[in-house]
């Protein structure tokens, strides 16, 4: 005769369940909230639909044609000189990429045993 395990409650485990028992408990109110002043606490019912018609506003002014030109080359120049010499690093990426190529040659030839 084998008898079953007993599963035993591990302190651990009732500790996270009170805990868990009472961040739950602490979280709920049993007082009524204040409404906002002028509110009902309700949906208010206009009785007509909403002019979706009305053109939005913007924020701030938009950007003339200028100003976007200027803030254009404002960041080409940034660009610019950050990586001055895009056609010397366009050639070494070039020769990285041959040099990639030559590599995986010739490890397939070594795999393939040629």
């Amino acid at each position: 005769m084998t008898r079953g395990k007993r599963r035993r409650l591990f302190p651990g485990r009732v500790a996270a369940a009170l805990a868990g028992t009472l961040i739950v408990a602490a979280c709920s109110t049993t007082e009524d909230v204040a409404e906002a002043p002028g509110r009902s606490g309700q949906p208010v019912s206009t009785d007509s639909y909403p002019n979706l018609n009305i053109p939005p506003k913007a924020a701030t002014s938009q950007l003339t044609q200028e100003e976007t030109q200027a803030k254009l080359a404002h960041l080409t120049a940034l660009q610019h000189r950050q990586d001055p010499g895009s056609a010397a690093s366009a050639e070494a990426a070039r020769k990285r990429l041959k040099l990639a190529a030559d590599e995986q040659e010739e490890t397939l030839k070594i795999i393939e045993g040629q």
